[in-house]
């Protein structure tokens, strides 16, 4: 049996964590890089892009989703870190490091997703000042879900309590449309 969580977020499931903040990739004063991490590692699973053209952060992420572990996932609106070679490729990891650091975890736990604008490189220096003030707490699901939109017009992130044979457990995500 599924019941809504009302205003329940990505962080609804238990033991995990998120928090964003406006880091400058887009002009406008909005969030636009977050983190969402787990307290511990867990199993990860992902559904990829099927276009021939993969950016970076799918490209990456898909292989470390390979491994079925996962503690983390940095993620930047505003540029969508695509068609830029090896330096997106580089920037990628740049990414997954400097969330790695800040968590205490190994990069190859941490995935990376970038949305926005493609072909336009991706401005590190903005990600290397904007990272360490993201502060994740089980409240900063809400704006995880606002720091990942693009051309979205409203937030879309939805939070069910699920029960399995008497055993009851809360399931969250966001929907990227």
């Amino acid at each position: 049996m599924f019941n809504l969580i009302p205003s329940g977020s990505v962080t609804a499931a238990s033991g995990f964590l998120a928090g964003a903040v406006h880091a400058g990739i887009k002009s406008e004063d909005e969030l636009d890089l977050a983190i969402l991490c787990s307290e511990v590692p867990c199993k990860a699973a992902g559904v990829f892009t099927t276009n021939q053209i993969k950016s970076a952060p799918v490209i990456l992420s898909q292989k470390l989703v390979a491994k079925k572990r996962a503690q983390a996932i940095v993620v930047n609106s505003g540029c969508a870190n695509a068609c830029m070679g090896g330096q997106g490729m580089a920037d990628a990891r740049g990414m997954a490091n400097l969330a790695a650091a800040k968590l205490g975890i190994s990069p190859a736990e941490v995935l990376v997703a970038s949305t926005g604008v493609i072909g336009v490189p991706l401005p590190m220096g903005k990600i290397r000042a904007g990272i360490p003030k993201i502060k994740p707490t089980r409240e900063g699901g809400h704006d995880f879900c606002r720091a990942i939109m693009t051309t979205d017009t409203r937030p879309k992130e939805l939070a069910v309590q699920v029960d399995l044979k008497g055993l009851s457990s809360p399931l969250a995500g966001w929907l990227k449309a």
